[in-house]
């Protein structure tokens, strides 16, 4: 019964956005140029890359040398979702499962320590609402203490047994960047069209002014917060329930680079909780 009236909000929803698309056919066009434009010239840039690259570094087994050095394999995907941001960070743990070097338990676990917004990101954006550096540090710090302390006591809890151990195998290089290529572009598709999709509702549902953007798609939510005129302190604790809510979009484009895995998301979700507990923290003291 519960599923039904789930299926059956959902699908009167997606009615109204149907009917509303019709009417406001102009906005959609705009929404799909804007979009699109910020997307080439801002996203996929950066985004291709870092996904180029994570899954290059994982056929040529860098994973392996780093547990080598570290002694922990799980430090590997925490490390890099931290330079890679989101949804990379997905990205990263899918190959490990595809791998059978994670159960999906733990794979559950990772996800809630692991959904940073790449540090370019975070600076590039922080800086068009805050002329003062410092509140800036404190942000980019606030985040990434909150997954680290995640990080330690969830890594706790990760069950060591019913997964292969990282081990050194020779790969082709040729065929691991041709594999690369091929993943990362499927990979580009997805993002984009999720991407997309929320920006027109969005433009749909929302005006411009409105930081509930933020919750739907998270630049959306900056940039909103650009435009308002709200003291510096609610900006701030704004922008830190935005960033680590990290916005449907997001949540969409994760769910969808792991769709064919049994991820329990309750871990995530608790996750955003936590977090945004700690950004009230933060900027209460």
């Amino acid at each position: 019964m519960y599923k039904k009236i789930i299926n059956l909000t959902i699908f009167i929803f997606i009615i109204f956005i149907f009917y509303l698309s019709f009417k406001n056919y102009q906005i959609l066009c705009i929404s799909l140029k804007d979009t699109s434009i910020m997307f080439i010239d801002n996203v996929f840039p950066f985004l291709f890359i870092t996904i180029f690259i994570n899954n290059l570094l994982i056929d040529l087994k860098l994973p392996y040398y780093f547990q080598k050095i570290f002694k922990n394999k799980y430090l590997y995907i925490f490390f890099m979702s931290i330079l890679s941001g989101s949804p990379t960070s997905a990205i990263i743990i899918r190959k490990h499962l595809e791998n059978r070097k994670l159960t999906e338990k733990n794979a559950s676990l990772m996800l809630s320590f692991t959904t940073f917004n790449s540090p370019l990101f975070l600076y590039s954006y922080l800086n068009k609402l805050f002329q003062n550096k410092i509140i800036i540090i404190k942000i980019i710090m606030t985040i990434y203490i909150a997954n680290i302390i995640i990080f330690i006591v969830f890594n706790l809890t990760i069950e060591k047994s019913n997964e292969i151990e990282l081990t050194y195998s020779d790969n082709n290089i040729l065929s691991s960047i041709t594999n690369s290529i091929k993943s990362s572009i499927g990979a580009i598709i997805n993002i984009y069209a999720t991407i997309l999709i929320f920006k027109m509702i969005s433009d749909l549902l929302l005006s411009p002014t409105s930081f509930l953007r933020g919750f739907i798609e998270v630049t959306q939510g900056l940039q909103a917060l650009t435009i308002v005129n709200v003291p510096s302190k609610i900006k701030e604790l704004l922008s830190l329930v935005i960033l680590n809510f990290s916005g449907l979009s997001i949540h969409i484009q994760i769910c969808n680079v792991l769709k064919d895995y049994n991820i329990d998301y309750k871990y995530f979700y608790l996750s955003r909780i936590i977090y945004i507990v700690i950004s009230l923290i933060a900027v209460l003291f």
